[in-house]
């Protein structure tokens, strides 16, 4: 099958599974597919997951799995039971799961949100105060390197995509990610995407330095290319963004230092501090049952004494 022939079977597939619907249903940011048969959508993150009471065919699921993996050049198997990649005419995540790891096949797509949330929208729904948003417009203004902090879906990336929005529109931004939800208006720019086994984020990172970037903006940290990151926010490119899994300010230093030691055998905790200019952390906390998206921390690092990051807070939500 060519690539239109598998996306059209694709799509039968999840219109015979039932998903079909939530893939096209905006308010609908994730799907997920239990190996318990059992089906599951999760909306903007003002509601609980909800059981859509649809029950999944196995045999189904395998199918999309299989499918997918072809598109992506990659296989799942009994000796390979997991598949990392995307749904290529949504361009949402897709992590899928097989047995012998799972009782029945499963998975979970991520869905690509479709309008981006800028700073004015933060401000207007009340999840920065004025004196938060004019902070954040003159820390891009002036170039500061930004690291973004949080959880799963705790909306790292689309708070990235607002201070994107804020850059000046004549600079020349290189954004690198695996699977592409960062979303610049700038016309001069580049979208690097790193392919397992072809072009790592290390490599990214590398030719990224080469193609006279004024804003490196790197989607999330989570390996060995930390040390290259650094390297490039540190080169006279600064005014960078990344994100990292961690939870808080603190612990997002911490992280970034881990990531160093496994690709350098060394923290580089002054080079972080050096370079890190202001930590955000976001986080999730439950209202009523509800699960709201929120600020939880704004700090500044100072520098790197007696085995400690100094930071100095700006702002504090918890």
């Amino acid at each position: 099958m060519n690539n239109e022939k598998e996306h059209l079977v694709l799509k039968d597939c999840f219109i015979k599974m039932g998903i079909w619907q939530f893939m096209e249903n905006d308010k609908v940011t994730g799907i997920m597919v239990n190996s318990n048969k059992t089906i599951y959508i999760a909306g903007n993150l003002s509601e609980e997951e909800t059981d859509t009471g649809l029950i999944a065919d196995p045999n189904v699921t395998m199918v999309i799995m299989k499918i997918l993996a072809t598109l992506s050049d990659d296989s799942v198997t009994d000796k390979s039971p997991y598949l990392t990649g995307t749904v290529p005419f949504m361009k949402s995540r897709f992590e899928g799961l097989i047995p012998p790891i799972v009782e029945n096949p499963s998975f979970s797509i991520r869905k690509k949100i479709p309008v981006v949330k800028e700073m004015k929208d933060y401000l207007n729904d009340n999840f920065i105060d004025e004196k938060i948003y004019n902070y954040l417009e003159k820390s891009v203004t002036n170039k500061k390197n930004i690291l973004i902090v949080g959880g799963t879906n705790t909306g790292k990336t689309t708070f990235t995509n607002a201070l994107l929005g804020l850059f000046d529109s004549k600079e020349r931004v290189i954004l690198i990610e695996e699977i592409e939800e960062l979303q610049c208006k700038n016309k001069n720019k580049i979208n690097l995407k790193p392919i397992p086994g072809i072009f790592t984020p290390t490599q990214a990172l590398k030719s990224c330095m080469r193609l006279e970037p004024d804003r490196i903006i790197f989607g999330e940290v989570r390996g060995v290319e930390a040390f290259d990151l650094l390297m490039g926010l540190n080169s006279g490119h600064p005014g960078g963004i990344t994100t990292i899994h961690a939870d808080d300010c603190y612990s997002g230093l911490s992280k970034f230092e881990l990531y160093l030691q496994m690709a350098q055998n060394d923290k580089f905790s002054f080079f972080i501090a050096k370079t890190i200019d202001i930590i955000i952390t976001i986080k999730i906390k439950k209202i009523d049952g509800k699960k709201i998206r929120y600020l939880s921390e704004i700090a500044e690092c100072l520098g790197y004494e007696d085995n400690k990051y100094i930071l100095k807070e700006f702002y504090k939500g918890d």
